[in-house]
């Protein structure tokens, strides 16, 4: 419009949908900005480990507020878009592109199991995830020494307190460290690209690398991990073009026919995936047109599930403790 890209969102909160500029959505300002020194020097000042903090943490010079913005838009998102333009392009040119084989090449799938790993651990979503863990771990451990000491105290009689100031930082901690290991896990899985062959779009959202589990439940561990036995991981490309991986023991008759190939994908399958951007978005799904019947009947059937729950239990003994 204009030479503007536009996009259709629905919010979740607001519970409407609106046409909005691409510049205006999913992003946040400030989002990764860390504290400045000075500010470091106030939030650690008096405690017994700030000599430590702020020797580790460096000078303005050298770690500045935005360096972790800075990384994403200098270092990943223009090599990002770039390999997704390549798939596109494969499946555009091709005459026929369910005919192709090999679509990736290895250094392909590693440059973008690393891109797929930093897309999913840099939303609002992982950042809430990851905090709500430390924070109930930090309880759990409490309420524990707490009760050695005095039997008869409750969770209720005490909280945790996190200096918000920090998020950022814990939030780029946790990104970076676990990144590798996730992005190994990626790589090993069977990947395929999925098309749209129904009249619906396919969905993305403010946290578009989406999973659903196909293996056993088990009450004390989770089996919604990244590597879990059973585990399928989208994510969206365009309206057109969906990336799927398999983990691989469970899939492996299904892993073996559908490897490194273009697969039609029904409407059934487009709603699936669909139903798991809206489930498992932090606030806003998006589509290239206003098309949200998925959310429209998500919302007649079980309006509560649309909104995001708390994802973390903590187990100590074989007992949930929070």
């Amino acid at each position: 419009n204009k030479n503007t890209y536009q996009i259709a969102v629905y919010d979740k909160k607001r519970k409407k949908s609106f046409v909005s500029n691409v510049r205006n959505v999913a992003s946040s300002r400030y989002f990764y900005d860390f504290p400045s020194v000075d500010q470091m020097r106030n939030l650690v000042e008096g405690e017994k480990d700030a000599d430590h903090i702020l020797e580790n943490y460096g000078n303005d010079s050298f770690f500045h507020v935005q360096m972790v913005e800075n990384y994403f838009s200098d270092e990943v998102e223009a090599q990002f878009k770039g390999s997704l333009s390549k798939l596109k392009a494969k499946y555009t040119l091709s005459k026929n592109p369910f005919e192709l084989r090999n679509i990736f090449s290895n250094e392909e799938k590693q440059v973008l199991s690393h891109h797929i790993a930093l897309q999913l651990t840099r939303t609002n979503e992982f950042r809430k995830t990851i905090l709500e863990a430390d924070e109930k771990v930090m309880k759990a451990l409490t309420f524990m020494i707490a009760k050695s000491q005095f039997p008869n105290v409750t969770q209720n009689d005490f909280e945790v307190v996190r200096k918000k100031e920090f998020e950022s930082i814990t939030h780029a901690s946790h990104m970076f460290d676990v990144g590798e290991s996730v992005a190994q896990a990626l790589f090993n899985h069977v990947w395929f690209i999925g098309v749209n062959e129904s009249t619906l779009p396919i969905y993305t959202s403010d946290n578009p690398v989406v999973q659903y589990s196909h293996g056993p439940q088990n009450e004390l561990f989770s089996s919604g991990g990244i590597a879990s036995f059973g585990t399928e991981i989208a994510f969206p490309i365009n309206e057109k073009l969906i990336l799927i991986m398999y983990e691989r023991e469970y899939w492996e008759t299904v892993g073996k026919q559908r490897e490194n190939i273009f697969i039609s994908l029904s409407e059934s399958n487009i709603t699936f995936y669909n139903s798991l951007q809206v489930f498992q978005s932090n606030s806003q799904i998006y589509s290239a047109n206003e098309e949200f019947s998925t959310i429209k009947e998500i919302l007649e059937r079980s309006p509560e599930k649309i909104q995001r729950l708390e994802k973390v239990e903590v187990f100590g003994g074989g007992e949930k403790i929070l």
